[in-house]
């Protein structure tokens, strides 16, 4: 319940904001806060356009990647209803599904919603942003260079099925034996709704789940141009070149097949109630939305004082202070003029915020763990770092050397490299020094970067005890 210092706290955690705001030079930000079935707490702060209109608690943003939760939202609905299963075969619903090296029968949906699917990152979604997004969201020069890499357009969830089936790329594992983070099983989940529901999935998240909430400034659609029905957009901000301030644009990311994985445009107000509903076990205010909400963040995955886990649209992390053990169920979304996060606070009196960006590059984990904190009785700042760093070093240090490369987005390689000093991994070839966090777990300590904010890696051996891939945050890189 909401105790009689609450006022002063929110005070204190509105500074944090502003302190925070101004310090790394976002140009807008929107948050909301629910308890006990209420709004405790909202605000817009900075400009929605570099002209320097003001941004509105009611200005409308894509949340990008939060998009998955709901996706498997509705999913659960329709196993409340019998008709569908997490457990089903995929290609029950994908008929030409076929995953090479992969027994058709062990590939469930379950699979897909918890990016178990032995798929690696692939770059499909890179492709179709390049072809469907208008030329003046990009650089040109980057989209050039990613049209000519594409060996296809990725118009239909049929091309990105047709890669799937066809293409060479290393397979991570049978399916259930490592997750690693993919857009494109998401895609395929989008398609599993149409089918399970007979009806398409835009249509049936604003019946089943937009409008129960009271969601009235949501909407799934892939060029934003439903979302201007609904009311005011923010518009998308870049770094000018020469590093000094902002512009801002009005050309919203596209890639059609990837409706459910990220495309639902929506307000912190409206995704608040979404995550109150979770939290309170499906139920928003009196009304069961969710019959099955705890399957999406509950028994089904392990809680370990210091792991996280993905799956089902939500990562369900620790958060562990002063003795006290919590945990946190939440999805942050990144795509051009996008840096958004929301999420709950399990087992919590319907605890549950959202904070938006509106620049794709800003940082907004602190501001929304700084809800966390206040709303649990802490300093807005405390850390919500959950790996034990150790003195040590790793025994065997080399079995970690070599380069690491995955497809998604063009990433870069990661090369890690012995020195006298001890493990590093390079970028821009300067050395970034690796610091032990037990087993096979290492943070990049970034110069002056708080620990909160470096990469965190994760080696896989292999049977001979040697590293074989590298998970770094949610996605899972193979050696070369």
């Amino acid at each position: 319940m909401i105790d009689s210092s609450f006022g002063s706290r929110i005070e204190s955690l509105e500074r944090f904001f502003e302190t925070f705001i101004e310090k790394e030079k976002l140009p807008g930000v929107s948050v909301c806060v629910n308890q006990s079935g209420k709004v405790v707490w909202k605000r817009a702060f900075g400009a929605r356009d570099d002209k320097g209109a003001r941004l509105e608690t009611d200005t409308i943003f894509g949340i990008a990647s939060m998009s998955k939760g709901v996706t498997c939202a509705a999913l659960s609905i329709l196993e409340a209803e019998g008709k569908f299963s997490f457990y089903d075969r995929a290609d029950k619903y994908l008929p030409k599904l076929a995953i090479p090296g992969v027994p058709r029968e062990s590939l469930l949906v379950w699979h897909l919603a918890t990016h178990s699917s032995g798929l690696p990152p692939l770059p499909l979604l890179a492709w179709s942003l390049a072809f469907h997004t208008p030329d003046g969201a990009d650089d040109h020069e980057k989209l050039e260079k990613r049209r000519q890499a594409a060996a296809s357009h990725v118009d239909t969830i049929d091309d990105i099925i047709y890669y799937i089936n066809n293409a060479e790329y290393p397979l991570l594992a049978q399916p259930g034996l490592i997750s690693s983070y993919s857009n494109d099983s998401f895609a395929l989940l989008s398609y599993i709704v149409d089918a399970a529901a007979g009806m398409p999935l835009e249509e049936f998240l604003k019946k089943r789940v937009f409008e129960p909430l009271g969601m009235e400034s949501t909407v799934l659609d892939i060029d934003a141009s439903e979302a201007r029905k609904l009311g005011t957009l923010t518009e998308l901000f870049n770094k000018n070149k020469d590093g000094g301030g902002f512009n801002s644009d009005d050309y919203w990311d596209v890639a059609p097949p990837y409706r459910g994985a990220g495309w639902i445009k929506s307000t912190p107000t409206d995704m608040a109630r979404f995550y109150e509903a979770l939290c309170n076990g499906g139920v928003f205010r009196g009304k069961t939305v969710f019959p099955l909400a705890e399957i999406l963040y509950g028994s089904r995955f392990p809680e370990t004082p210091y792991d996280g886990v993905f799956g089902y649209g939500l990562e369900k992390r620790p958060f562990n202070h002063d003795g006290a053990s919590h945990r946190i169920v939440e999805h942050a979304g990144g795509l051009h003029g996008v840096a958004t996060k929301g999420g709950f606070i399990k087992g919590s009196d319907g605890v549950s915020a959202c904070v938006f960006c509106n620049w794709e590059s800003a940082w907004v984990s602190p501001l929304l763990n700084a809800v966390y904190n206040t709303m649990l009785g802490l300093p807005a700042e405390t850390s919500h770092f959950y790996w034990r760093t150790q003195d040590d070093s790793p025994a065997e240090a080399s079995i970690y050397v070599g380069k690491y490369h995955q497809e998604e987005l063009f990433s870069d390689d990661i090369i890690i490299e012995l020195r006298p000093e001890g493990l590093v991994t390079m970028d821009d070839g300067k050395p970034v020094p690796l610091k032990h966090c037990g087993t096979t777990r290492f943070v990049a300590l970034e110069k002056d970067f708080p620990i909160d904010r470096c990469d965190r890696y994760q080696f896989i051996l292999d049977d001979r005890g040697a590293a074989q891939r590298l998970r770094v945050g949610s996605r899972v890189y193979t050696r070369i």
